[in-house]
């Protein structure tokens, strides 16, 4: 796995645990440094993040719970 592909992935578990707000320096502050916010935000700037994007992430989970008689409604909408 490249680099970027771990910063991305090590943002997103970020802003999953993370009941508060949110910020790459907040996450370059956890990790001591080793991650810079200039690091994170070239990576998060450079990617594209559409619905197929997040699909891919999380179409092996769903597929493994999925059920006739549930339903999962997933809200991908950023507020600012």
């Amino acid at each position: 796995m490249n680099k970027n592909k771990q910063i991305f992935e090590l943002y997103i578990d970020y802003l999953v645990t993370l009941f508060s707000y949110t910020t790459a320096s907040g996450l370059s502050n956890i990790l001591d440094g080793v991650i810079s916010h200039d690091q994170m935000t070239r990576v998060l700037s450079h990617k594209q993040l559409t619905s197929a994007v997040l699909w891919d992430n999380v179409k092996k989970e769903v597929l493994e719970i999925e059920s006739d008689d549930q339903v999962l409604i997933f809200d991908d909408r950023v507020h600012s």
